[in-house]
């Protein structure tokens, strides 16, 4: 049965409502189950693509080797892998391995249906600017704007920018500015970082 249709995630949703997700604050981060139709949709043609047996999906690091030597990440340029668990616990035995919080494992076997057994979930983690994107004092529109910049890995475009400021009121020439600045900035900060500390880039360094 589709994850569509399982009345489980359906119960789910309706809890979510016209945003699509649940954010569950844990600690000092976030627990997020997307629950949007077009996301679901995605990861089941992505799990369509493997053809061993699996009820876990995870974006991980490396595409090779030991699950236990990767790490969980962002989906952008990861490698996902399919995985099986027999129970809840053994998820979230698992999700340790790849480096998840305990607090985030144990909200995923709190709530999510069926996992461990027969629904298929997928987890990843989300870029986030300073936690902006889930700050519920912001309007709903900027936090999916910024959500969309942070899974893409990318600036803000001009036509995001503007509806951002025009809800806060802020002038746009002010960011606007500061984008135009960055390159330039980023540039010095890295040339000075070269000066000052230059093993950091030398063999074994840690750039």
């Amino acid at each position: 049965m589709s994850a569509l249709a399982d009345p489980r995630i359906a119960t789910l949703q309706n809890q979510a409502g016209s945003s699509g997700e649940l954010d569950l604050p844990v600690g000092d981060g976030c627990f997020r189950i997307n629950l949007r139709d077009e996301n679901i949709a995605l990861w089941q043609e992505t799990f369509d693509q493997h053809t061993t047996a699996a009820n876990l999906l995870l974006a991980c690091e490396e595409s090779n080797g030991d699950l236990k030597d990767t790490r969980l990440t962002w989906v952008v340029g990861s490698a996902i892998r399919t995985a099986t668990a027999s129970s809840p616990d053994a998820v979230g035995w698992l999700l340790t391995q790849l480096g998840v919080p305990t607090e985030l494992t144990e909200a995923a076997i709190s709530r999510c249906p069926g996992l461990g057994d027969d629904l298929v979930w997928a987890f990843y983690l989300e870029r986030q600017v300073q936690g902006l994107s889930l700050n519920q004092d912001l309007p709903q529109t900027t936090r999916r704007i910024l959500e969309r910049a942070d899974q893409a890995q990318r600036q803000l475009t001009s036509e995001e920018l503007t509806t951002i400021c025009q809800a806060s009121g802020i002038d746009q020439s002010l960011p606007s500015s500061l984008i135009q600045r960055s390159d330039h900035l980023v540039n010095q900060a890295r040339a000075q970082l070269l000066a000052t500390q230059p093993h950091l880039v030398q063999l074994g360094g840690a750039l």
